[in-house]
């Protein structure tokens, strides 16, 4: 096994790249004052169902890209702490709703050096370009999920001149989410010459769809004894991704030995459905004050505001429920002079 080396940087660097028809593969090399190779880092990557496709040549090119990429930092500037342009912040939302607006945010600081371009992709593929000393500054390169401000000038896409507030040399703003907008969204900022600097940031940004109901409990029965079993099943609206889905009794969480979790459920649109049961056996000891309470609560992305809907099981004789679980409504029927925990009947509030 070789010994790789601390770079030196007053010294030339060598690329040994390579391409299979799967994978890349390249090792950084320098030679000592005597001629010596030393090896300094490995590279390799797997290739995408697309990129095998390249021809050979097209492979082999991507390869010596891909590793002038990856050691950029000590081939064209020096060790790391020695380069001056650098992206301070990248801001990109975790999470999205569709139909909503997203403004994407690249800070950096160039030092000493002067701006060439800022450039915007997603999923590795360019669609935002901002070039101070183009005639035409702002460039905007369609693709799915991507919606920003645009005017047509000869055939050409340019962002809006009256919009770049929102859309500008560091700030693009996406006026329409889609499911399509969901990826790795990168910023790469490019310095001109002599130094011909370029540094970058990626950030994820998630696409999800909002339920526009609670979750739904079913199954169960009009009366209960105690000792009897209890099984409702939980299903939440339709959302992307499907809400988690958390049974509680009395407040507290369900144990998972308690609950059988059905999975999620896909639909051709791609919204989402997930589905939990609760299986409990009725005893005198889960009950307060005479009362049971059970919930179900669809929960999403911390941003996301809880919702759940509850049932409450009543300890009384005499209470009957005609319909189970929504839109109960309870009937006195003469109960008995005294009070029966063993018989229970469901109500839905």
């Amino acid at each position: 096994m070789p010994t790789l080396h601390t770079p030196d940087i007053s010294h030339p660097f060598w690329f040994y790249t390579d391409a299979s028809a799967t994978a890349i593969g390249t090792c950084l090399a320098q030679h000592d004052d005597v001629g010596k190779e030393l090896p300094i880092a490995f590279f390799s990557k797997k290739l995408t169902p697309t990129q095998m496709k390249w021809s050979t040549i097209e492979r082999e090119a991507f390869c010596v890209l891909e590793a002038l990429k990856k050691f950029d930092t000590w081939v064209f500037g020096g060790l790391a702490w020695a380069r001056t342009v650098r992206v301070t912040d990248l801001v990109v939302p975790p999470a999205a709703v569709v139909g909503e607006s997203v403004t994407l945010m690249c800070s950096y600081d160039l030092g000493n050096e002067e701006l060439y371009v800022v450039k915007w992709y997603k999923d590795d593929i360019e669609f935002y370009r901002y070039e101070p000393k183009d005639d035409n500054q702002f460039i905007y390169f369609p693709q799915p999920g991507i919606d920003i401000d645009v005017i047509s000038i000869g055939g050409l896409l340019y962002s809006c001149q009256l919009l770049l507030s929102r859309t500008n040399s560091n700030i693009v703003f996406l006026r329409t989410v889609a499911l399509d907008s969901a990826g790795n969204y990168k910023c790469q900022v490019s310095t001109d010459a002599p130094t011909y600097s370029c540094v970058q940031a990626v950030k994820e940004m998630n696409v999800i769809i909002l339920p526009i109901e609670g979750p739904q409990i079913t199954g169960g029965e009009s009366t209960y004894e105690l000792g009897d079993n209890v099984t409702l099943n939980c299903t939440s609206a339709e959302s992307k991704p499907a809400a988690k889905l958390q049974w509680f009794i009395n407040g507290q969480s369900v144990p998972d030995e308690n609950t059988d979790d059905h999975g999620v459920f896909v639909k051709k649109d791609r919204l989402q459905i997930s589905s939990k049961s609760l299986n409990l056996k009725l005893s005198k000891r889960l009950f307060r004050g005479g009362k049971l309470s059970l919930k179900c609560e669809a929960s999403f992305y911390g941003s996301v505001a809880t919702i759940s809907k509850e049932i409450t099981l009543l300890g009384r004789c005499g209470l009957v429920v005609r319909s189970w679980p929504q839109g109960c409504r309870v009937h006195d029927s003469k109960p008995d002079s005294t009070e029966d925990p063993s018989c229970i009947g469901p109500v839905a509030r």
